[in-house]
Protein backbone atom coordinates (compact mmCIF):
# COMPACT_ATOMS: atom_id res chain seq x y z
CA UNK A 1 0.00 0.00 0.00
CA UNK A 2 1.71 3.55 -0.90
CA UNK A 3 3.22 4.74 2.00
CA UNK A 4 4.28 1.28 3.29
CA UNK A 5 7.42 -0.98 1.91
CA UNK A 6 7.31 -1.58 -1.92
CA UNK A 7 9.87 -4.11 -2.99
CA UNK A 8 11.48 -3.33 -6.80
CA UNK A 9 13.17 -6.38 -8.58
CA UNK A 10 16.20 -5.11 -9.23
CA UNK A 11 17.50 -1.50 -9.66
CA UNK A 12 17.56 -1.42 -13.02
CA UNK A 13 16.38 2.30 -14.48
CA UNK A 14 14.19 1.12 -17.38
CA UNK A 15 10.85 0.02 -18.00
CA UNK A 16 8.44 -2.55 -15.37
CA UNK A 17 5.89 -3.85 -15.62
CA UNK A 18 3.59 -1.84 -12.96
CA UNK A 19 0.36 -3.89 -11.09
CA UNK A 20 -1.93 -0.81 -9.46
CA UNK A 21 -4.83 -2.70 -8.11
CA UNK A 22 -8.03 0.30 -7.90
CA UNK A 23 -10.79 -1.09 -6.34
CA UNK A 24 -10.70 -4.64 -6.70
CA UNK A 25 -9.24 -4.02 -10.44
CA UNK A 26 -6.02 -5.42 -11.68
CA UNK A 27 -4.06 -2.62 -14.16
CA UNK A 28 -0.78 -3.56 -15.55
CA UNK A 29 1.22 -0.29 -16.93
CA UNK A 30 4.61 -1.00 -18.97
CA UNK A 31 6.20 2.76 -18.16
CA UNK A 32 9.71 3.52 -16.83
CA UNK A 33 10.07 3.44 -12.80
CA UNK A 34 9.99 7.21 -12.42
CA UNK A 35 6.42 7.55 -14.04
CA UNK A 36 4.76 5.18 -11.87
CA UNK A 37 3.55 7.81 -9.53
CA UNK A 38 0.94 9.08 -12.29
CA UNK A 39 -1.28 5.48 -11.75
CA UNK A 40 -1.15 6.10 -8.16
CA UNK A 41 -3.87 7.33 -6.52
CA UNK A 42 -5.35 7.35 -2.35
CA UNK A 43 -5.20 3.32 -1.33
CA UNK A 44 -4.35 2.23 -4.64
CA UNK A 45 -1.81 -1.17 -4.09
CA UNK A 46 1.02 -1.02 -6.00
CA UNK A 47 3.54 -3.99 -6.69
CA UNK A 48 6.34 -4.03 -9.31
CA UNK A 49 6.86 -7.56 -12.02
CA UNK A 50 9.70 -8.19 -13.94
CA UNK A 51 8.57 -8.13 -17.40
CA UNK A 52 8.20 -11.71 -19.13
CA UNK A 53 10.66 -13.90 -20.52
CA UNK A 54 10.48 -12.84 -23.90
CA UNK A 55 10.96 -9.15 -22.81
CA UNK A 56 15.13 -9.12 -23.09
CA UNK A 57 16.60 -5.86 -22.49
CA UNK A 58 19.63 -4.86 -25.15
CA UNK A 59 23.21 -6.22 -24.83
CA UNK A 60 26.17 -4.90 -26.04
CA UNK A 61 28.03 -7.70 -25.45
CA UNK A 62 30.26 -8.90 -28.29
CA UNK A 63 30.43 -12.28 -29.46
CA UNK A 64 33.94 -14.02 -29.21
CA UNK A 65 34.69 -13.97 -32.56
CA UNK A 66 34.18 -10.57 -32.56
CA UNK A 67 36.00 -9.40 -29.88
CA UNK A 68 38.99 -11.67 -31.77
CA UNK A 69 38.36 -9.57 -34.92
CA UNK A 70 38.77 -6.36 -32.75
CA UNK A 71 41.93 -7.45 -30.92
CA UNK A 72 43.47 -7.60 -34.45
CA UNK A 73 43.18 -3.87 -35.02
CA UNK A 74 43.00 -2.31 -31.12
CA UNK A 75 43.67 -3.96 -27.69
CA UNK A 76 40.74 -3.36 -26.13
CA UNK A 77 39.61 -5.78 -22.79
CA UNK A 78 37.23 -8.11 -22.82
CA UNK A 79 34.94 -6.92 -20.30
CA UNK A 80 34.49 -3.01 -19.84
CA UNK A 81 32.75 -2.01 -16.99
CA UNK A 82 29.87 0.92 -18.01
CA UNK A 83 30.39 4.54 -17.38
CA UNK A 84 26.85 4.87 -15.90
CA UNK A 85 25.18 1.63 -14.11
CA UNK A 86 21.62 1.20 -14.77
CA UNK A 87 20.91 1.58 -11.13
CA UNK A 88 23.11 5.10 -11.06
CA UNK A 89 21.25 8.05 -9.48
CA UNK A 90 23.25 10.51 -7.23
CA UNK A 91 26.23 11.86 -9.41
CA UNK A 92 29.04 14.22 -9.51
CA UNK A 93 27.62 17.63 -10.98
CA UNK A 94 29.49 18.19 -14.17
CA UNK A 95 32.01 20.69 -14.42
CA UNK A 96 29.94 22.92 -16.62
CA UNK A 97 27.40 23.20 -14.45
CA UNK A 98 29.41 23.13 -11.04
CA UNK A 99 31.76 26.51 -12.65
CA UNK A 100 28.59 28.73 -11.90
CA UNK A 101 28.66 28.68 -8.14
CA UNK A 102 31.14 25.46 -6.65
CA UNK A 103 30.22 26.23 -3.40
CA UNK A 104 26.52 25.62 -4.04
CA UNK A 105 27.31 22.09 -4.90
CA UNK A 106 29.76 20.72 -2.08
CA UNK A 107 28.73 20.22 1.80
CA UNK A 108 30.41 22.71 4.25
CA UNK A 109 29.70 20.94 7.58
CA UNK A 110 28.80 17.31 6.77
CA UNK A 111 29.36 14.83 4.42
CA UNK A 112 27.16 12.11 3.44
CA UNK A 113 28.12 8.77 1.21
CA UNK A 114 31.23 8.25 -0.19
CA UNK A 115 31.99 11.09 -2.77
CA UNK A 116 32.86 13.80 -0.34
CA UNK A 117 34.44 11.18 2.11
CA UNK A 118 37.93 12.07 2.71
CA UNK A 119 39.52 10.39 6.09
CA UNK A 120 42.71 12.05 6.11
CA UNK A 121 40.77 15.73 6.01
CA UNK A 122 37.29 14.69 7.41
CA UNK A 123 34.30 17.60 7.70
CA UNK A 124 33.99 19.22 10.60
CA UNK A 125 30.88 17.33 12.07
CA UNK A 126 32.79 14.20 11.39
CA UNK A 127 32.71 13.27 14.94
CA UNK A 128 29.64 14.42 15.77
CA UNK A 129 28.46 11.38 13.81
CA UNK A 130 29.72 9.25 15.83
CA UNK A 131 28.34 10.08 18.78
CA UNK A 132 25.13 9.99 17.28
CA UNK A 133 25.74 6.00 16.26
CA UNK A 134 25.94 6.04 20.39
CA UNK A 135 22.21 8.01 20.79
CA UNK A 136 21.08 5.61 18.41
CA UNK A 137 22.68 2.04 19.78
CA UNK A 138 21.24 3.76 23.20
CA UNK A 139 17.81 4.25 21.77
CA UNK A 140 17.51 0.14 20.50
CA UNK A 141 16.66 -2.98 22.44
CA UNK A 142 18.60 -5.69 22.77
CA UNK A 143 16.73 -7.47 19.96
CA UNK A 144 17.15 -4.36 17.91
CA UNK A 145 20.88 -4.04 18.62
CA UNK A 146 20.97 -7.61 16.91
CA UNK A 147 18.91 -6.10 14.08
CA UNK A 148 21.47 -3.62 13.97
CA UNK A 149 24.77 -5.97 13.46
CA UNK A 150 22.23 -8.04 10.79
CA UNK A 151 21.92 -4.48 8.98
CA UNK A 152 25.80 -4.44 8.40
CA UNK A 153 25.79 -8.27 6.47
CA UNK A 154 23.10 -6.61 4.90
CA UNK A 155 25.31 -3.74 3.59
CA UNK A 156 27.62 -5.79 3.26
CA UNK A 157 25.60 -8.17 0.71
CA UNK A 158 24.64 -4.99 -1.10
CA UNK A 159 27.27 -3.22 -1.49
CA UNK A 160 28.26 -3.43 -4.96
CA UNK A 161 24.43 -2.75 -6.02
CA UNK A 162 25.32 0.78 -3.61
CA UNK A 163 28.27 1.64 -5.50
CA UNK A 164 26.32 1.29 -8.39
CA UNK A 165 23.97 4.22 -7.55
CA UNK A 166 26.53 6.83 -7.96
CA UNK A 167 28.69 7.97 -10.82
CA UNK A 168 32.00 7.40 -9.25
CA UNK A 169 33.82 4.57 -9.26
CA UNK A 170 35.85 4.72 -5.30
CA UNK A 171 38.72 2.21 -6.16
CA UNK A 172 40.40 3.72 -3.44
CA UNK A 173 37.34 2.73 -0.78
CA UNK A 174 37.76 -0.93 0.39
CA UNK A 175 35.02 -3.02 0.70
CA UNK A 176 34.84 -2.88 4.34
CA UNK A 177 35.56 0.61 4.77
CA UNK A 178 32.76 1.81 2.52
CA UNK A 179 29.89 -0.66 4.39
CA UNK A 180 31.44 1.11 7.43
CA UNK A 181 30.81 4.66 5.91
CA UNK A 182 27.11 3.50 5.08
CA UNK A 183 26.49 2.06 7.88
CA UNK A 184 27.49 5.25 10.24
CA UNK A 185 25.65 7.74 7.43
CA UNK A 186 22.63 5.95 7.48
CA UNK A 187 22.20 6.10 11.56
CA UNK A 188 23.13 9.68 12.02
CA UNK A 189 20.31 10.67 9.28
CA UNK A 190 17.66 8.45 10.62
CA UNK A 191 19.03 9.37 14.59
CA UNK A 192 18.92 13.11 13.48
CA UNK A 193 15.14 12.67 12.03
CA UNK A 194 14.09 11.16 15.07
CA UNK A 195 15.68 13.68 17.30
CA UNK A 196 14.03 16.61 15.11
CA UNK A 197 10.81 14.76 15.75
CA UNK A 198 10.78 14.18 19.06
CA UNK A 199 12.10 17.45 19.90
CA UNK A 200 14.74 16.68 22.56
CA UNK A 201 16.00 19.01 25.12
CA UNK A 202 19.28 17.37 25.36
CA UNK A 203 21.92 19.80 26.25
CA UNK A 204 24.77 17.20 24.81
CA UNK A 205 22.95 17.76 21.61
CA UNK A 206 25.79 20.35 19.56
CA UNK A 207 23.50 20.24 16.56
CA UNK A 208 20.16 20.98 17.87
CA UNK A 209 21.17 23.37 20.28
CA UNK A 210 22.43 25.24 17.52
CA UNK A 211 20.22 26.87 15.04
CA UNK A 212 22.67 27.95 12.81
CA UNK A 213 24.20 24.25 12.61
CA UNK A 214 20.82 22.61 12.29
CA UNK A 215 20.23 24.81 9.06
CA UNK A 216 23.86 23.97 8.21
CA UNK A 217 23.26 20.27 8.18
CA UNK A 218 19.92 20.55 6.00
CA UNK A 219 20.95 22.35 3.68
CA UNK A 220 23.78 19.98 2.83
CA UNK A 221 21.79 16.75 3.32
CA UNK A 222 20.19 18.36 0.17
CA UNK A 223 22.96 18.78 -1.67
CA UNK A 224 23.16 15.82 -5.01
CA UNK A 225 26.48 15.04 -4.34
CA UNK A 226 25.50 14.38 -0.86
CA UNK A 227 23.21 11.34 -0.80
CA UNK A 228 22.83 7.93 0.07
CA UNK A 229 20.35 5.66 -1.80
CA UNK A 230 17.13 5.93 0.03
CA UNK A 231 16.48 2.01 -0.38
CA UNK A 232 19.54 2.10 2.54
CA UNK A 233 17.44 4.76 4.93
CA UNK A 234 14.58 2.55 4.56
CA UNK A 235 16.07 -0.54 5.04
CA UNK A 236 17.70 0.51 8.25
CA UNK A 237 14.02 1.79 9.55
CA UNK A 238 12.06 -0.83 8.75
CA UNK A 239 14.54 -2.84 11.41
CA UNK A 240 14.44 -0.80 13.98
CA UNK A 241 10.82 0.60 13.69
CA UNK A 242 9.06 -1.82 12.07
CA UNK A 243 5.08 -0.29 10.66
CA UNK A 244 6.24 3.29 10.33
CA UNK A 245 7.78 5.27 7.41
CA UNK A 246 10.66 7.03 7.38
CA UNK A 247 8.62 9.20 4.60
CA UNK A 248 6.97 10.83 8.16
CA UNK A 249 10.55 11.86 9.25
CA UNK A 250 12.13 12.96 6.30
CA UNK A 251 8.55 15.36 6.03
CA UNK A 252 9.15 16.49 9.13
CA UNK A 253 12.39 17.24 9.03
CA UNK A 254 12.30 19.23 5.85
CA UNK A 255 8.98 20.84 6.47
CA UNK A 256 11.07 24.00 7.58
CA UNK A 257 13.06 24.54 5.01
CA UNK A 258 11.05 27.26 3.29
CA UNK A 259 11.43 26.72 -0.32
CA UNK A 260 8.08 25.93 -1.01
CA UNK A 261 8.07 22.32 0.01
CA UNK A 262 4.84 22.51 2.45
CA UNK A 263 2.13 21.08 0.98
CA UNK A 264 -0.67 21.15 3.94
CA UNK A 265 -2.38 17.93 2.84
CA UNK A 266 -0.44 14.88 4.92
CA UNK A 267 -2.06 12.92 2.24
CA UNK A 268 -1.51 14.21 -0.07
CA UNK A 269 2.51 13.57 0.69
CA UNK A 270 2.22 10.40 0.99
CA UNK A 271 0.03 9.58 -2.22
CA UNK A 272 2.60 11.52 -4.63
CA UNK A 273 5.89 11.04 -2.41
CA UNK A 274 6.83 7.14 -2.58
CA UNK A 275 9.89 5.87 -1.42
CA UNK A 276 9.98 4.06 -4.21
CA UNK A 277 10.07 7.21 -6.31
CA UNK A 278 12.26 8.92 -4.45
CA UNK A 279 15.29 7.76 -5.00
CA UNK A 280 17.41 10.06 -2.58
CA UNK A 281 16.48 13.56 -0.40
CA UNK A 282 17.53 16.02 -3.54
CA UNK A 283 14.77 13.47 -5.50
CA UNK A 284 12.20 13.98 -3.09
CA UNK A 285 12.71 17.97 -3.28
CA UNK A 286 11.92 17.78 -6.84
CA UNK A 287 8.90 15.30 -6.47
CA UNK A 288 7.17 18.03 -3.83
CA UNK A 289 7.38 20.57 -6.16
CA UNK A 290 5.43 18.34 -8.71
CA UNK A 291 1.87 18.75 -9.01
CA UNK A 292 -0.02 15.37 -9.04
CA UNK A 293 -1.64 16.32 -11.75
CA UNK A 294 0.81 17.65 -13.62
CA UNK A 295 -0.38 17.48 -17.22
CA UNK A 296 1.70 19.93 -19.51
CA UNK A 297 3.09 18.35 -22.60
CA UNK A 298 7.01 18.98 -23.59
CA UNK A 299 7.49 20.29 -26.55
CA UNK A 300 11.15 21.61 -27.90
CA UNK A 301 12.45 24.17 -26.52
CA UNK A 302 12.76 27.49 -29.08
CA UNK A 303 10.64 30.24 -27.35
CA UNK A 304 11.76 32.83 -25.15
CA UNK A 305 9.22 34.42 -23.03
CA UNK A 306 8.80 38.21 -22.96
CA UNK A 307 9.75 39.95 -19.64
CA UNK A 308 7.68 40.80 -17.28
CA UNK A 309 7.99 44.74 -17.80
CA UNK A 310 6.61 43.87 -21.52
CA UNK A 311 4.28 41.62 -20.84
CA UNK A 312 2.78 44.56 -18.42
CA UNK A 313 2.74 46.72 -21.67
CA UNK A 314 0.95 44.42 -23.51
CA UNK A 315 -1.60 44.22 -20.68
CA UNK A 316 -1.33 41.26 -18.76
CA UNK A 317 -1.20 41.25 -15.07
CA UNK A 318 0.30 39.08 -12.60
CA UNK A 319 -1.59 37.67 -10.06
CA UNK A 320 -0.09 35.17 -6.88
CA UNK A 321 -2.32 32.20 -6.25
CA UNK A 322 -2.40 30.53 -2.84
CA UNK A 323 -1.44 26.72 -4.45
CA UNK A 324 1.24 25.13 -3.20
CA UNK A 325 3.56 23.57 -5.90
CA UNK A 326 5.47 26.07 -7.70
CA UNK A 327 5.22 24.56 -10.89
CA UNK A 328 1.60 24.74 -11.43
CA UNK A 329 1.73 28.14 -13.42
CA UNK A 330 -1.35 29.33 -15.80
CA UNK A 331 -2.59 32.30 -17.85
CA UNK A 332 -6.13 33.18 -18.42
CA UNK A 333 -6.87 35.36 -21.14
CA UNK A 334 -10.43 37.30 -21.26
CA UNK A 335 -11.79 39.95 -23.30
CA UNK A 336 -10.00 43.06 -22.04
CA UNK A 337 -8.20 41.20 -19.42
CA UNK A 338 -5.12 38.56 -19.31
CA UNK A 339 -4.03 37.50 -16.00
CA UNK A 340 -0.61 35.69 -15.56
CA UNK A 341 -1.21 33.03 -12.86
CA UNK A 342 1.88 32.21 -10.57
CA UNK A 343 2.48 30.54 -7.50
CA UNK A 344 4.68 32.43 -5.24
CA UNK A 345 8.36 32.28 -4.98
CA UNK A 346 10.48 32.75 -1.79
CA UNK A 347 13.93 33.56 -2.23
CA UNK A 348 16.15 32.90 0.57
CA UNK A 349 19.85 32.54 1.41
CA UNK A 350 19.39 28.96 1.08
CA UNK A 351 17.28 28.76 -2.28
CA UNK A 352 20.23 29.15 -4.99
CA UNK A 353 21.84 25.85 -3.26
CA UNK A 354 18.41 23.70 -3.50
CA UNK A 355 17.66 25.20 -6.68
CA UNK A 356 21.16 24.29 -8.45
CA UNK A 357 21.21 20.85 -7.02
CA UNK A 358 17.75 20.25 -8.31
CA UNK A 359 18.34 21.04 -11.68
CA UNK A 360 21.78 19.03 -11.90
CA UNK A 361 19.92 16.04 -10.76
CA UNK A 362 17.52 16.96 -13.63
CA UNK A 363 20.03 17.34 -16.47
CA UNK A 364 21.87 13.99 -15.10
CA UNK A 365 18.75 11.55 -14.52
CA UNK A 366 15.82 13.14 -15.97
CA UNK A 367 17.31 14.90 -19.30
CA UNK A 368 13.58 14.47 -20.73
CA UNK A 369 11.53 15.50 -18.13
CA UNK A 370 13.40 18.99 -16.92
CA UNK A 371 10.41 20.36 -14.90
CA UNK A 372 12.56 22.46 -12.45
CA UNK A 373 14.79 23.95 -15.14
CA UNK A 374 11.98 24.58 -17.16
CA UNK A 375 10.76 26.41 -14.44
CA UNK A 376 13.68 28.77 -13.91
CA UNK A 377 13.89 29.07 -17.11
CA UNK A 378 10.72 30.83 -17.36
CA UNK A 379 11.73 33.00 -14.37
CA UNK A 380 14.92 33.85 -16.13
CA UNK A 381 13.04 35.00 -19.17
CA UNK A 382 10.58 37.08 -17.05
CA UNK A 383 13.54 38.90 -15.61
CA UNK A 384 16.01 40.86 -17.49
CA UNK A 385 16.69 43.96 -15.17
CA UNK A 386 15.97 44.86 -11.83
CA UNK A 387 12.43 46.31 -13.20
CA UNK A 388 11.28 43.41 -13.71
CA UNK A 389 12.04 42.18 -10.29
CA UNK A 390 10.24 45.31 -8.94
CA UNK A 391 7.54 44.39 -10.89
CA UNK A 392 7.36 41.00 -9.47
CA UNK A 393 7.83 42.03 -5.87
CA UNK A 394 5.51 44.29 -6.14
CA UNK A 395 2.70 41.98 -7.06
CA UNK A 396 4.49 39.29 -4.76
CA UNK A 397 5.01 36.79 -7.21
CA UNK A 398 8.58 36.72 -5.70
CA UNK A 399 9.43 37.51 -1.83
CA UNK A 400 13.10 38.98 -1.93
CA UNK A 401 14.51 38.33 1.29
CA UNK A 402 18.53 38.48 -0.17
CA UNK A 403 18.63 42.43 0.16
CA UNK A 404 18.60 44.59 -2.83
CA UNK A 405 16.41 43.84 -5.95
CA UNK A 406 19.02 43.76 -8.43
CA UNK A 407 20.54 41.20 -6.48
CA UNK A 408 17.99 39.02 -6.75
CA UNK A 409 17.44 39.81 -10.89
CA UNK A 410 21.94 38.53 -10.98
CA UNK A 411 20.70 35.40 -9.37
CA UNK A 412 18.05 34.47 -11.76
CA UNK A 413 20.06 35.10 -14.73
CA UNK A 414 22.76 33.06 -13.45
CA UNK A 415 20.56 29.73 -12.67
CA UNK A 416 20.75 28.82 -15.84
CA UNK A 417 23.89 29.26 -17.63
CA UNK A 418 25.65 26.33 -18.88
CA UNK A 419 22.18 24.27 -18.68
CA UNK A 420 20.73 22.08 -21.66
CA UNK A 421 17.15 22.41 -21.86
CA UNK A 422 15.64 20.14 -24.92
CA UNK A 423 12.00 20.47 -24.02
CA UNK A 424 9.83 22.59 -22.51
CA UNK A 425 6.94 22.12 -20.46
CA UNK A 426 5.85 25.76 -20.55
CA UNK A 427 5.91 25.67 -24.28
CA UNK A 428 2.35 26.27 -24.78
CA UNK A 429 2.07 28.87 -22.01
CA UNK A 430 4.76 30.71 -23.50
CA UNK A 431 3.44 30.48 -27.03
CA UNK A 432 -0.28 32.12 -25.59
CA UNK A 433 1.85 34.62 -23.45
CA UNK A 434 4.03 35.98 -26.56
CA UNK A 435 0.79 35.75 -28.60
CA UNK A 436 -1.03 38.39 -26.44
CA UNK A 437 2.28 40.54 -26.80
CA UNK A 438 2.47 40.69 -30.49
CA UNK A 439 -0.76 41.89 -30.89
CA UNK A 440 -0.88 45.59 -31.74
CA UNK A 441 -4.00 46.22 -30.56
CA UNK A 442 -3.00 44.69 -26.95
CA UNK A 443 -0.51 46.85 -26.40
CA UNK A 444 -2.47 50.00 -27.76
CA UNK A 445 -5.36 49.38 -25.24
CA UNK A 446 -2.93 48.42 -22.46
CA UNK A 447 -0.42 51.77 -22.56
CA UNK A 448 -4.22 54.12 -22.92
CA UNK A 449 -4.78 52.07 -19.24
CA UNK A 450 -1.40 52.65 -18.47
CA UNK A 451 -0.68 56.17 -19.11
CA UNK A 452 -4.13 57.80 -18.65
CA UNK A 453 -6.19 55.51 -16.56
CA UNK A 454 -3.39 53.30 -14.14
CA UNK A 455 -5.47 54.88 -11.06
CA UNK A 456 -8.07 57.04 -9.89
CA UNK A 457 -7.02 60.40 -9.79
CA UNK A 458 -5.59 59.93 -13.42
CA UNK A 459 -8.18 58.23 -14.75
CA UNK A 460 -10.38 60.83 -13.18
CA UNK A 461 -8.42 63.71 -14.89
CA UNK A 462 -8.24 61.74 -18.10
CA UNK A 463 -11.84 61.95 -18.41
CA UNK A 464 -12.03 65.86 -17.22
CA UNK A 465 -9.68 66.75 -19.49
CA UNK A 466 -11.52 64.56 -22.88
CA UNK A 467 -14.50 66.60 -21.61
CA UNK A 468 -12.88 70.11 -21.99
CA UNK A 469 -11.45 69.16 -25.11
CA UNK A 470 -14.66 67.91 -26.70
CA UNK A 471 -16.61 70.75 -25.16
CA UNK A 472 -13.87 73.13 -26.67
CA UNK A 473 -14.07 71.45 -30.35
CA UNK A 474 -17.47 72.17 -29.71
CA UNK A 475 -17.70 75.48 -29.41
CA UNK A 476 -15.36 76.64 -31.57
CA UNK A 477 -17.14 74.49 -34.68
CA UNK A 478 -20.63 75.19 -33.64
CA UNK A 479 -20.97 78.97 -35.10
CA UNK A 480 -20.42 77.24 -38.27
CA UNK A 481 -22.83 75.65 -38.66
CA UNK A 482 -25.56 77.49 -36.76
CA UNK A 483 -27.08 80.67 -38.62
CA UNK A 484 -29.84 83.71 -37.47
CA UNK A 485 -32.78 84.79 -40.13
CA UNK A 486 -30.16 87.03 -42.17
CA UNK A 487 -28.10 84.03 -42.96
CA UNK A 488 -24.78 84.78 -40.37
CA UNK A 489 -23.46 82.62 -38.68
CA UNK A 490 -23.62 82.92 -34.69
CA UNK A 491 -20.58 82.96 -32.57
CA UNK A 492 -22.78 80.91 -30.28
CA UNK A 493 -21.32 81.70 -26.45
CA UNK A 494 -18.72 83.86 -27.90
CA UNK A 495 -21.76 85.70 -29.65
CA UNK A 496 -20.92 89.60 -29.11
Amino acid sequence: MIGSQIEKPSPVKGNFIAIVHKKGQREAYSTPVHLFGQFVRGNDILRFEEPEAGIEMASSQLSKSELEQIQHIISIPENIEPVLWPGCCIYKVPENIRCGNPGAYTPQLISIGPLHYNQENPKPLQTQKQIYFKFFWKRLSEKQQALLEDYKSYLSTKQEEIRHCYSEKFPLISKDEFVDIILLDSVFIVELFLRQTEKLEDKDDYILTKSWLNTGIMRDLLLLENQIPIFVLKELYNRVAPGFSILSLAREYFRDYDVQIQPSDDDNIVVRIDWQLSKHFTDLIRYLHIPLDFEYESKPDSAVLKSATKLREAGVSFQAVSNKFLLDIKFEEKPQKACFLLTQFRIQTGTERVLRNVMALEQCHYPDQTYICNYVSLLDDLVDIEADVDLLVENQIMVNELGSNREMATLVNSLCRELVINSNCYAQLIDQLNQHYDSYFNRTMATLKNVYFSDLWRGSSTVVGLAVLMFTFYNFFHPFFVKDDLNKPKLGLFNM
